[in-house]
């Protein structure tokens, strides 16, 4: 990122905790029936701030998750208390339930969520969808995967993906991207995917040009295609083409750049044509050049609810399946979290792609 990137990203997530942190202060005081000055509002406000901004730059820097996860949960736990607070000050008023009440009911609710959506980010489900073409002459099996986020998630995690994948026993695996996120993991944490006996084929993510695991960092893997910035095209059994588009945009859902990639893409209109895009972008004008099936993550479906509406307001294609013209989309909530080991109203997901000849 430029200086000037960094410093809108920066000011945006100071703004974002500032907000959520002054009125968390605030409503929280409210329920509890303690008074609480705008003043010492304020002040508590900035010494939040100040405290994560300290330990964020403390994990970032020296690449230490234990902070980062810190970071994290104190973010989602002020953001909940909020949005927990907003339903239970009004039913407060109504019952006349006393401070001690309040909080106490608060405190279990925020339990409640951290159990269940921690829960959630352990389980992986394996989703089966079908697509149909007169194109192609016989079935396939494939699996997607996507945002794995190896670093915010362990590589043993990564091991249990992995046999799921090959219980599957797909003819391919793509992964669209944010496979890796930290800069300290090693091919040796991804070495488990040489055990599968199926190729890969990978496009990066914002997260490994972030960790700058994007360059010659696949090399070594036997079976893993990386696709480049040239759009490479490679054939599967002589009637599919598969397409990666490569994450290089530092400007996200940038129109301009997929439409510099797809002129440079080689497509065979006569080829059941599959395109692996990271984000779920430039939809319609990729719809419009003989793609028959667009594979992208990125979203997450949002992770937890109700981030779920914020993610929609930037894209049009948050999660699931959609016919845009005559291509076909999934868009994938991921295969597993990124930041907080929580999924509240979502799923990590394997996706199993079968298609049938029409």
């Amino acid at each position: 990122m430029n200086a000037k990137m960094i410093t809108v990203f920066l000011t945006s997530i100071f703004l974002f905790i500032y907000f959520f942190s002054f009125f968390s202060l605030r409503i929280f005081y409210s329920l509890a029936e303690r008074k609480l000055t705008w003043k010492a509002n304020f002040g508590y406000t900035v010494l939040i701030v100040i405290g994560l901004f300290s330990i964020m730059t403390i994990a970032r820097y020296f690449d230490i998750k234990f902070f980062s996860d810190i970071f994290f949960y104190s973010v989602i736990v002020i953001i909940y208390t909020l949005l927990i607070s907003i339903v239970l000050k009004p039913l407060s008023l109504l019952t006349k339930t006393s401070g001690h009440i309040n909080i106490s009911v608060l405190v279990g609710l925020l339990a409640l969520f951290f159990v269940i959506g921690i829960y959630n980010a352990y389980q992986l489900t394996v989703k089966k969808i079908e697509f149909s073409s007169n194109k192609i002459t016989r079935e396939y099996n494939f699996v997607l995967l996507s945002d794995v986020h190896i670093g915010s998630n362990s590589p043993d995690f990564f091991k249990k993906i992995m046999a799921k994948v090959c219980e599957l026993k797909p003819e391919a695996v793509f992964i669209t991207g944010d496979f890796i996120d930290e800069r300290y993991i090693t091919i040796e944490d991804i070495r488990v995917i040489e055990d599968a006996h199926s190729p890969f084929y990978y496009i990066t993510g914002n997260h490994e040009v972030y960790a700058d695991k994007h360059n010659h960092f696949f090399d070594d893997l036997n079976n893993f295609h990386k696709f480049e910035v040239d759009s490479t095209v490679e054939e599967f059994n002589n009637e599919i083409n598969i397409i990666g588009f490569p994450w290089g945009n530092m400007r996200m859902n940038n129109q301009g750049y997929y439409e510099k990639l797809m002129k440079n893409s080689v497509i065979n209109p006569s080829k059941y044509n599959i395109l692996l895009n990271h984000e779920p972008s430039a939809v319609e004008m990729i719809s419009d050049n003989n793609i028959d099936l667009m594979l992208s993550g990125h979203t997450h479906n949002g992770q937890m609810f109700p981030f779920n509406y914020m993610v929609k307001l930037r894209y049009k294609y948050i999660y699931g399946s959609y016919s845009v013209n005559d291509m076909d989309l999934y868009v994938t909530s991921g295969t597993a979290t990124w930041g907080p080991k929580i999924r509240f109203g979502t799923q990590n997901e394997i996706i199993q792609i079968i298609l049938k000849p029409e």
